[in-house]
């Protein structure tokens, strides 16, 4: 399954991430988290962007 929203990532028992075809990590949402990595930083960007949405 593929999936672009988080409360499905959230569920999934094992996420691979990919970019540019490449399998960066893998792991559970949690796990890749705490790894600190690509995906953390992706999961950290999306939520100061929807964050910074409702200020003003």
């Amino acid at each position: 399954m593929i999936c672009k929203r988080r409360s499905n990532m959230r569920k999934a028992e094992k996420i691979i991430v990919l970019d540019k075809g490449e399998i960066k990590e893998i792991g559970s949402h949690d796990e890749l988290l705490l790894m600190g990595g690509f995906y953390a930083k992706l999961h950290e960007m999306q939520f100061e962007k929807k964050k910074t949405a409702f200020v003003g």
